[in-house]
């Protein structure tokens, strides 16, 4: 049997194996002291094992505990999953989680990518996670051309203070800035599965000059998680950091919130698929090919298809105002000829 003491836990319907919690603090050795009285047999080491868990789940709901076998999964991935330069200038960058030495990775792709990609980027963080800040740095350094962010990050009583953008005094040298158009739009998606550092990266992004953020709202709070020690070998995985923006819109109660809703229900999307081939049609356009190739591509994702909805709208507005200035410009200079 284990003696709990005067340690207080917050009990319901243990034994049915259910943690659901209440308002009423009990200490585990008045549950069992009625269980006894009553005759009713239990198990001593499942209700501490309830207990503990319990006690985990009111710190933190995620938390669990884990063994070195799980640390490869949880702390070390692929930064990148996916790169590829789509139709009519578009360019889309699948990010996976941030982790060690990842930021250098995205940083040579998006060297290849940048010069093709006239119509937008998009950065795809939808499930990404991951909990390395100086991947997140480094790959926002990259997305925020030229512009500075800070954040907070507490862990306890510490608290540490973070800068990206400035790399030496006043002046600021992103990676890749070169390669960036001046307005090229950056859209981010986002979903509730955004997660760790990968959620910060889209609450520094929020609200940035020709950045919208696309999708469902993330719901982990700008939490970290980290490893805490346990006996016989056994280790805890539960948030350990905060982070706190000091400037930007970055993330309200609970999470960050796009700037387009789009529901990631796909049970109403029409997958749109190739027409057969039939000899008697005419032979498509080369712009018509273009489309069909874009349209396929991102058939099936609500988000995605929203989201090159909207660079291509973008595109097109930019195109009209171009020729509205070139007009403009015609007829300023035959006024001032004459």
């Amino acid at each position: 049997m284990f003696d709990m003491g005067n340690r207080q836990v917050i009990l319901s319907a243990i034994m049915t194996g259910v943690l659901a919690w209440t308002s009423c603090a009990v200490t585990v050795s008045e549950v069992w002291e009625s269980l006894r009285n009553h005759g009713i047999p239990f198990d001593s080491d499942k209700v501490m094992e309830a207990a503990v868990h319990g006690a985990l789940s009111a710190l933190d709901p995620s938390a669990r505990i884990v063994t070195t076998e799980d640390l490869d999964s949880l702390f070390v991935g692929d930064v990148m999953v996916c790169c590829e330069k789509w139709a009519e200038g578009i360019c889309y960058v699948k990010l996976g989680g941030m982790f060690p030495n990842g930021g250098g990775q995205l940083s040579g792709k998006l060297r290849e990518l940048l010069p093709d990609c006239e119509t937008g980027l998009i950065v795809d963080l939808r499930g990404s996670g991951g909990t390395d800040l100086a991947c997140m740095d480094e790959i926002a350094r990259i997305l925020l051309r030229g512009g500075t962010a800070h954040y907070k990050v507490k862990h306890g009583t510490n608290t540490t203070i973070h800068t990206i953008g400035v790399l030496s005094g006043d002046n600021i040298a992103p990676e890749c800035m070169e390669y960036f158009l001046p307005h090229m739009p950056l859209v981010i998606v986002i979903d509730a599965a955004t997660v760790g550092a990968s959620e910060v990266l889209a609450a520094i992004l929020k609200g940035r000059s020709y950045t919208v953020l696309v999708g469902m709202p993330t719901s982990d709070g700008l939490n970290l998680r980290g490893i805490v020690p346990l006996p016989a070998g056994e280790m805890l995985y539960m948030v350990t950091h905060q982070v706190v923006l000091t400037d930007g819109l970055g993330a309200l109660a609970g999470g960050v919130d796009p700037d387009i809703f789009v529901s990631c229900d796909k049970s109403g999307t029409v997958v749109r698929t190739p027409d057969k081939f039939d000899p008697r049609r005419r032979e498509l356009s080369d712009q018509a090919l273009r489309d069909r190739e874009l349209m396929i591509r991102v058939s099936g994702d609500p988000a995605l298809s929203r989201t090159v909805d909207m660079l291509l709208g973008l595109r097109a507005l930019s195109g009209i105002r171009q020729a509205e200035n070139a007009v403009l410009s015609d007829v300023n200079y035959g006024n001032d000829k004459e």
